[in-house]
Order: C-alpha cells, then sequence, then structure tokens
C-alpha cells in the first residue's frame, strides 16, 4: 500500500531516509551548569536533507542546586538557536529535580552531514541556583534527531 503526503505517493528510496537519523544516550550525569553553557548533549555531522522536516527530542532529569533558579533548554544547529526544548524554575527552599521533556520541529535548508546540534543551559531567572543534568542506567538522557519527513 503506497504512503502519501500532501498528496504525493512517498517512493520507497525516501522511507529508507526517514526515522531517527542521530542520537546522544547517557547514563551518565554531566556537569554542574552555571548561567550559559553548552552541555554535553550534542550531536555533530549529522546528515540531513533539505525540505526535510526534523524532530529533535530533548529527555533528561534537571537538578536545581538551589532555589529561584529559573532555566532553559536551547537547541542550536549550527551555532544558531532554532527553539526552546524546556523550561524548568525551582521556586521550593530545597534543591529539586525536575524534568525536560521537549521537542522543536526544523526544516533543513540545505542537504549536507555536518549540521551540530547542541543542547544550551540558559539561566534566564534566579540568582545562584546551578543545574546538573542528571541520569542513571533506568533513567537515560536522550536527545534524538529523526527525520519526519517533508510536508
Amino acid at each position: 500500500m503506497p504512503i502519501f503526503l500532501a498528496g504525493e505517493t512517498l517512493p520507497a528510496s525516501k522511507l529508507a531516509q526517514m526515522g531517527v537519523v542521530a542520537q546522544f544516550v547517557s547514563t551518565a550525569n554531566g556537569s554542574t551548569l552555571t548561567g550559559t553553557t553548552d552541555t554535553d548533549m550534542v550531536l555533530n555531522n549529522v546528515p540531513v536533507i533539505a525540505g526535510d522536516l526534523y524532530a529533535i527530542h530533548l529527555h533528561t532529569r534537571v537538578d536545581h542546586t538551589a532555589a529561584g533558579g529559573r532555566w532553559n533548554a536551547i537547541l542550536n544547529v549550527n551555532g544558531s538557536t532554532v527553539g526552546t526544548l524546556a523550561v524548568s524554575q525551582n521556586e521550593t527552599a530545597l534543591a529539586t529535580v525536575r524534568q525536560w521533556d521537549g521537542t522543536v520541529y526544523w526544516t533543513a535548508s540545505v542537504t549536507q552531514a555536518t549540521d551540530d546540534f547542541v543542547v544550551q543551559a540558559v539561566e534566564t531567572a534566579g540568582g545562584t541556583a546551578d543545574i546538573q543534568l542528571v541520569a542513571s542506567a533506568t533513567a537515560p538522557r536522550w536527545l534524538t534527531i529523526t527525520n519526519v519527513g517533508r510536508l
């Protein structure tokens, strides 16, 4: 049975290009982050196809070290911000583990195999509240890039 997108039949060669194209998975904690910092959640030299839509999904637990800090998880592609993956704020007096779980959709403008995807942590409010991206064997950190096709 053929698959149709926007009224067109999708060729088998295109189906082979769809799906997960790159993935970061870690069961280790990241470094403590202060202010605006690139995280270790990075995927370099990812192959992309011009005109295709990509879903970039982040999933990680976030340990806030103090009250009052508000943090954004920003997605940068080749050094330019393309969207916000998640936001968290700790308003309690104790350190609290929160979760970042979000997706940014992005359309590649050029076909190439050298795109770099970086999750950047940006402290947008608060003072001295650092964060750490935390994981374990049963709760890993994920950054997944999926080619979802063409609109």
